[in-house]
């Protein structure tokens, strides 16, 4: 009988809650890689988040392949930037938000010493203007073809600040020389842990 009525004020809740209001749904690291946010936006769009309209993918630069193929986690290519300081990747949620507490990056098929990611900034932001550190990494670890990556969102001032760490953007910018000692930002994939509000 407690449950019954528990479950029966649940749905009144349910009922009863604003049009506006926001929803959220949680998919924490659980040692799958792409097992995060794009993958269940791509799951719920049915392709492609960005040709689909879910996510808006974009880059600084592209001199290979598309910036949204990075959403593809079956491919087998790599996008890559053209050689200039500071090149980025971003994801525009659109009418969402996100927040992030880990990320997947996974490399490009070449060989070691070729154009991997060695320093990197993970930033979010609201307006496309203002941006808030998410993490940042300096470490040869993605130095080798096909190297996957799991990364904790370390920066934690993110829950002070006035956005809560809930992004419309979520940007990867290149913050040094990669490890071929170039500008290009290049990879295959990139995937997000954390929560999404919408």
């Amino acid at each position: 009988s407690k449950t019954k009525n528990q479950n029966e004020n649940k749905i009144k809740e349910i009922k009863n809650k604003p049009s506006n209001s926001v929803q959220m749904l949680t998919l924490e690291y659980n040692g799958q890689p792409y097992n995060g946010i794009l993958s269940k936006l791509t799951e719920l769009a049915e392709g492609n988040v960005h040709t689909k309209g879910v996510v808006n993918i974009t880059a600084s630069t592209s001199d290979h392949n598309e910036p949204f193929n990075v959403a593809d986690f079956g491919w087998n290519d790599c996008f890559f930037t053209e050689s200039r300081p500071s090149s980025w990747l971003m994801l525009d949620f659109l009418d969402k938000r996100i927040s992030v507490t880990n990320y997947t990056i996974k490399t490009h098929k070449y060989k070691a010493g070729t154009c991997h990611l060695k320093a990197w900034i993970i930033e979010g932001s609201v307006d496309c203007n203002t941006w808030e550190e998410i993490d940042r990494r300096s470490t040869p670890v993605l130095n080798g073809p096909n190297k996957m990556q799991t990364f904790p969102a370390s920066s934690l001032k993110n829950s002070n600040s006035s956005t809560g760490g809930r992004f419309r953007y979520v940007r990867l910018r290149q913050t040094g020389a990669n490890c071929k000692g170039n500008y290009i930002l290049a990879l295959s994939n990139i995937e997000f842990f954390g929560t999404i509000f919408y």
